[in-house]
C-alpha cells in the first residue's frame, strides 16, 4: 500500500520539484500540495494525508505555528520540517510544536523518500547534523552531569558519538582513534555507567543530562528521536526505536530480568526458564489499525529487512536490533494451504494447512533461527567473546542453525543422535559447514552435553530452551491470523517435542489479543506422538505431575523426545488458551500423513501426527465439524523421504492402508492397457 504525501512549501519551483521527485517512488502518492498555511489548514483534512512535509518559513502564519494548529486538527498525522535554515530555535521550537522529524533540505533525494516511509511507519528521521546540534548545544554550554564525571575526556566523547548514531568506523575517523581503541573506550564507558548495551549507555546519558539540567535535553532528545512520552529515568527506552525487549524469569514469584545481549538462558538466580519480554504499554501507543496496516504494507515486500515474515514484525520480535546485523533468507510467509479434498474425506468444512516447512531448510525452525542468529551477530559486534553457536538436534533445529550461520561467517556446532535422524537432515549441516558430532545417544542426552559445554561463553546455545527463537516461531500464530485477514481460527492443532513451539504460537497469538488485533482466542491442540508422550501423560493427570521419560523409537523422528525443555511454558499456555494434548500411534501417523499426500500434501510425519490427532478430536466430538482448523505443518516431507518409501513398499510394522506402490510390467501396448483398465476401475475414493 502506498504512502499518501501533502506538501506545504511556499517556493514554487521547489515545490513542483519535490512533487516530481516524490512521484518517482512507486510506495508513494502525493494527494495535495499547498503554498501557504492557510490554505493548508483550510483543506488538507479531506485529503487525510499519511505524512506532510511543511516547510519551516511560511508567509504569514510560518510552518511552525501551523504544525501547532495542524496537531491539534489531525492528532495522529506525522509531520517533516524541511528548512534551509539550521539554527537551533528552527529546530527546537518545531520538536515542540509536534514535528514528528527535521531535515534539511540540502538533504539527498533519496534520503527524503526514506524519511517519509520511516516516519509513516513510526520513526523520527533526523540528518546527523541536526541530531549532533541537539548534543553540542548542551555539552559546550553545561556542566558535566555527576553520572558521567567517572568517564575520562576521551571516553565522553566516544559516548556522544554514540548517542548521535555514528557507527565505530565513522566514530574512528571523526576522533582519529583506531578502531581497537574505539572498542577499549567503549569498554570503559559500558564498565564504568554498569551497562551492557550501546542503548543503555546512550540512554544514561540523556538521563544523566535531564537530571542536571531541569529536563532541557531530555526533553530535547526525547522528543528528536521518539513518538512516545518521556519514561521514568528507571526505565530504559530505545532511542530512534520506540520500544524494548529483555529476558526475564518465567517464576513469577522471581521476576528477574537480564538485558537480550546476556550469555543467560536460565534464570540466574532460580533456574527457571526465561522469556523475551516486550514492552507493551510502549506497543500499545500504536492502534491495532496501525500495525494491522504496517504489517500487510512490509508483507513479502522487497524492503530490506521487512519482507520477511519474521521481520516485517521487527517490533514485535528484536526491536532494538540494527538492521545490519539482521540475518534472514526471507523466511515466513509460507502457504495457508486450503486443504478441501482432506476435509471432503473426513467431515469438516474448514481445514487450513500451515506449510511452514515450505521454507529455506525445509521447517518452522529457521523463523527462530533468523532472531537468535542476527542477536548473536548483533553481540559479537558489540564485543561478545562468541566463537560458535551449538545446538542438541534431532534434525530440524540443526539444520536451520547451520544455515542461518552459514549465511552470517559465523561457525556452529550440531549435535545429533546416531541413527535417530533422517539421512536428509544429516546431509544438510554438513553441506552448510557445521562441526558435526554424531553421537551414540538419544536426543535428550545430546541436549544434556551441549547444555555442559555451552557453559563456555564462547559457544552460545541454541536450543529452545534460549528464549530468543520464540520470538521468531511466534509469527506462526501472528501470520496465519493475517492470513485470515486478522481473523483469528477456531482451532490450532501443533506438533509437540521439546514444546517451544508451543509456548511460540501461544505468545504471538497473546500478544495480538493484549494489543487488540484480534478479540478472541483459539484452542490449541498439541499433539504427541505416542511412543514420545510426557505432555500428554502430564495432561491426563491435569498436569499435576510431570515425569521424563524414555522417548522410544517413532516415525516422528524430530519430536522423538522424552524430556522437553520447554514443558513449563507449553502448560502455561495450554491452560491460557483451553488447550488439549492427544497422541496419535505409529500405524494413525503414518495413515494420516499418508492419506494427505493423496489429497496434494507431501507431508512430514510430524504433519501426520497433527493429523491423526485431528481425527481423533473430531470423532471424539471435541473438534465441531463446523469449526475453522487449522494444522501446522512443521517440515517439508522431502525431508522423510526414507519413511514415505518404507511406507508405500509395505516395510512397516503394521498395514499400510494408503500404500501405493508401483505396477511393473513389461514394455508391451497390451500389458499397459490391460493394467490400466483394472487398476483405473478397481480405483474409488479412499476412506479416512
Amino acid at each position: 500500500m502506498s504512502i499518501s504525501v501533502a506538501l506545504v512549501e511556499d517556493n514554487d519551483d521547489l515545490r513542483m520539484s519535490m512533487k516530481n521527485l516524490l512521484k518517482r517512488s512507486p510506495r508513494l502518492r502525493v494527494v495535495a500540495d499547498y503554498a501557504d498555511a492557510e490554505s493548508t489548514l483550510a483543506d488538507i483534512a479531506r485529503h487525510k494525508p499519511d505524512v506532510v512535509l511543511m516547510d519551516v518559513k511560511l508567509p504569514k502564519m510560518d510552518g511552525v505555528e501551523c504544525v501547532r494548529v495542524l496537531k491539534g486538527l489531525m492528532p495522529t498525522v506525522v509531520i517533516i520540517m524541511l528548512t534551509v535554515h539550521d539554527d537551533n530555535d528552527s529546530l527546537f521550537n518545531s520538536i515542540l510544536a509536534g514535528a514528528d522529524g527535521f531535515l534539511l533540505k540540502d538533504t539527498v533525494p533519496s534520503r527524503l523518500v526514506e524519511a517519509i516511509e520511516e516516519v509513516s511507519h513510526g520513526g523520527s528521521p533526523m540528518t546527523p547534523q541536526i541530531a549532533r546540534r541537539i548534543v553540542q548545544r548542551f555539552r559546550k554550554s553545561d556542566p558535566v552531569p555527576a553520572d558521567m564525571e567517572n568517564l575520562t575526556p576521551r571516553e565522553r566523547e566516544v559516548l556522544e558519538e554514540l548517542a548521535l548514531g555514528n557507527r565505530y568506523k565513522e566514530i574512528s575517523d571523526r576522533l582519529g582513534i583506531s578502531l581497537d581503541g574505539i572498542r577499549f573506550h567503549i569498554r570503559g564507558v559500558y564498565q564504568k555507567l554498569h551497562v551492557h548495551s550501546r542503548t543503555e549507555a546512550v540512554l544514561k546519558y540523556a538521563l544523566a543530562f535531564r537530571r542536571s539540567q531541569k529536563g532541557n535535553v531530555a526533553h530535547a532528545i526525547h522528543r528528536s528521536f521518539l513518538t512516545l512520552q518521556p519514561a521514568p529515568d528507571s526505565l530504559i527506552t530505545e532511542i530512534a526505536m520506540p520500544y524494548k525487549a529483555w529476558f526475564q524469569c518465567i517464576n513469577p514469584e522471581c521476576g528477574a530480568t537480564y538485558p537480550l545481549n546476556s550469555i543467560v538462558y536460565q534464570c540466574e538466580r532460580c533456574q527457571s526458564l526465561l522469556e523475551v519480554k516486550h514492552d507493551t504499554q510502549a506497543l500499545a501507543q500504536r492502534s491495532a489499525a496501525a500495525w494491522m496496516k504496517l504489517f500487510e504494507d512490509r508483507y513479502k515486500s522487497n524492503e530490506w529487512p521487512y519482507g520477511s515474515g519474521v521481520w516485517g514484525k521487527k517490533e514485535w520480535i528484536l526491536p532494538q536490533i540494527d538492521n545490519n546485523n539482521i540475518v534472514s533468507l526471507y523466511e515466513g510467509g509460507t502457504n495457508l494451504f486450503w486443504a478441501e479434498r482432506f476435509s471432503k474425506v473426513i467431515g469438516l468444512k474448514d481445514l487450513w494447512i500451515k506449510l511452514c516447512g515450505n521454507t529455506h531448510s525445509g521447517s518452522f525452525k529457521d523463523l527462530g533461527m533468523t532472531v537468535l542468529v542476527s542477536q548473536v551477530k548483533q553481540m559479537i559486534s558489540e564485543g561478545a567473546p562468541i566463537k560458535a553457536v551449538a545446538c542438541a538436534s534431532t534434525g530440524d533445529t540443526s539444520a536451520a542453525l547451520a544455515t542461518y550461520c552459514a549465511a552470517a561467517g559465523i561457525q556452529s556446532i550440531v549435535l545429533l543422535p546416531r541413527g535417530k535422524i533422517s539421512l536428509a537432515q544429516l546431509v544438510q549441516p554438513i553441506s552448510n559447514g557445521a562441526l558435526v558430532l554424531y553421537l551414540d545417544t538419544d536426543f535428550d542426552g545430546c541436549m544434556k552435553l551441549v547444555q555442559e559445554i555451552t557453559k563456555d561463553p564462547t559457544l552460545y546455545l541454541a536450543n529452545s530452551m534460549n528464549s530468543l527463537r520464540v520470538e521468531g516461531q511466534k509469527t506462526v500464530g501472528i501470520e496465519i491470523v493475517q492470513q485470515f485477514d486478522w481473523e483469528a481460527p477456531d482451532v490450532i492443532i501443533i506438533p509437540g517435542g521439546n514444546l517451544g513451539n508451543v509456548s511460540a504460537l501461544g505468545k504471538g497469538l497473546m500478544m495480538m489479543k493484549d494489543l487488540g488485533l484480534i478479540a478472541k482466542l483459539p484452542r490449541i491442540a498439541v499433539a504427541q506422538a505416542q511412543r514420545a508422550n510426557p505432555l500428554y501423560r502430564s495432561y491426563l493427570r491435569n498436569f499435576e505431575v510431570f515425569e521424563p521419560i524414555e522417548a522410544q523409537k517413532t516415525l516422528a523422528s524430530a519430536i522423538q523426545i522424552g524430556n522437553p525443555v520447554s514443558f513449563q511454558k507449553a502448560v502455561r499456555t495450554l491452560k491460557q488458551f483451553n488447550g488439549i494434548v492427544e497422541q496419535a500411534s505409529e500405524e494413525e501417523l503414518a495413515d494420516a500423513a499418508a492419506l494427505g499426500d493423496r489429497t496434494g500434501m507431501f507431508n512430514c510425519p510430524h504433519t501426520g501426527v497433527a493429523l491423526a490427532v485431528l481425527l481423533k478430536l473430531l470423532k471424539a466430538g471435541k473438534i465441531d465439524k463446523a469449526e475453522r482448523v487449522v494444522v501446522i505443518s512443521t517440515a517439508h516431507g522431502l525431508k522423510f523421504v526414507e519413511m514415505k518409501v518404507k511406507y508405500h513398499k509395505g516395510e512397516l510394522d503394521f498395514p499400510a492402508r494408503h500404500a501405493n506402490q508401483p505396477l511393473e510390467l513389461p514394455a508391451r501396448l497390451d500389458a499397459v492397457k490391460d493394467a490400466l483398465h483394472k487398476s483405473l476401475e478397481s480405483r474409488s475414493e479412499f476412506q479416512a
